[in-house]
């Protein structure tokens, strides 16, 4: 079989930084807020290689 896995490209939204190592069909999720930002998040990666446009969690400010 020389199919290529797929996976999500490596991105910045919703104030985290997702991985590119997020194979399709699965999901990213931890501490993976930007610096100045705190929380825990998760996301899909969709079948098509693409990231869901919903996510699970939140990355607040760390200052008001």
């Amino acid at each position: 079989d020389t199919r290529r896995s797929l996976y999500c490209p490596a991105n910045i939204e919703f104030n985290a930084n997702w991985p590119s190592s997020t194979l399709a069909g699965q999901v990213a999720s931890g501490a993976l807020c930007q610096v100045g930002y705190t929380g825990f998040v998760s996301r899909k990666c969709e079948p098509s290689g693409h990231w869901s446009t919903t996510v699970e969690g939140a990355c607040e400010r760390t200052y008001k």
